[in-house]
């Protein structure tokens, strides 16, 4: 058994969110400057899905997270509050590039499919990027992991990006489905590593 509201402290959340209210209209500057340097943005391929909007984006959503890792290390007590802190800044991630689109098309049906779909995955991708500090923080694993689990996420975020463009549904839903299942297996191993688990509850 695990405290979640004990572990998943508040304090950390809000912290999250603040910073991620100011750092994710970052991306949409970050976009213009490279593509103004580079001029890429004209096709969509899968290269650049993976290493331009896949890490631009999900280093935006874990910036807000690092950045209360590094004043905040003493409340960071265990893997699920990094992961929630991580979920958070996804989710506001979400809710803001929503709205983007809100402004851009004006189609509450896209946002609503969003709002379920691509949620879920930012969650998802964030997750992975993530994982890689929870391994190497709580369990003292390679820092090689790191930029492992970094590259696992922006791969795929930017595989689920272009085979949505693409019109590969099927294989959209099986990314859904298996990047599921891995954030399943990290929440329960974050939270079987938990300080506050009691494994006789």
């Amino acid at each position: 058994n695990v405290d979640i509201f004990r572990d998943a402290r508040l304090k950390i959340k809000i912290v999250v969110l603040v910073i991620a209210v100011f750092a994710t209209p970052l991306v949409l500057m970050l976009y213009d400057m490279v593509d103004f340097r580079f001029k890429i943005f004209q096709e969509e391929t899968l290269w650049k899905e993976i290493f331009i909007t896949g890490l631009l984006e999900e280093f935006i959503k874990i910036f807000p997270v690092l950045l209360a890792l590094l004043f905040f290390r003493k409340s960071f007590s265990s893997p699920f509050t990094l992961l929630a802190a991580s979920i958070a800044s996804s989710l506001y991630f979400s809710f803001e590039e929503n709205i983007i689109y809100f402004k851009d098309y004006y189609d509450i049906t896209i946002v609503a499919s969003r709002s379920i779909y691509s949620t879920t995955m930012h969650i998802i991708s964030g997750a992975f990027v993530v994982y890689g500090i929870i391994l190497f923080r709580y369990s003292k694993r390679s820092v090689f992991l790191i930029p492992l689990f970094f590259l696992f996420g922006i791969t795929i975020h930017g595989l689920y990006n272009y085979s949505l463009i693409s019109g590969y549904n099927l294989f959209t839903i099986f990314l859904l489905i298996a990047g599921t299942f891995s954030l399943s297996s990290f929440i329960n191993n974050a939270l079987n590593n938990s300080g506050n688990f009691d494994e006789s509850k």
